[in-house]
């Protein structure tokens, strides 16, 4: 097996695959009105400079560093956010009873060829 930054391949049964380990991650606050509101990203700026819509929860990849997936909720909020964390366990509470996990497969658009499993844990 060759880690990679982002992703992993791993050559089984006389073929290679590409594993991509996710995190996704639902923070949810009530509003001054008691609104149930939920953080999501709108947009990804491109290389380029141009906007690419997402409308997705807050997620990243989870690489061998972070430590598991707890380690990466932290580490997205430190480096997205700036939030120590010491804060974030202050300000934050995990619902542990919501977290689940899926793999799926998909043929891969950034490596032709090579099907992808993604790995994501949702929390």
């Amino acid at each position: 097996m060759v880690v990679a930054e982002k992703s992993r391949l791993q050559f089984i049964g006389g073929s290679f695959r590409r594993v991509v380990e996710l995190v996704r991650i639902s923070l949810r606050f009530r509003s001054s009105t008691g609104k149930l509101k939920e953080l999501r990203i709108k947009c990804v700026v491109n290389p380029d400079g141009s906007l690419r819509e997402k409308n997705l929860p807050l997620a990243m990849v989870l690489c061998p560093s972070d430590g598991g997936w707890q380690g990466a909720v932290q580490n997205c909020f430190q480096s997205k956010f700036g939030l120590s964390p010491e804060l974030q366990k202050l300000c934050f509470t995990v619902d542990h009873q919501a977290y689940s996990y899926e793999e799926t497969t998909a043929d891969s658009s950034t490596i032709p060829g090579i099907p992808t499993v993604y790995k994501t844990h949702s929390t």
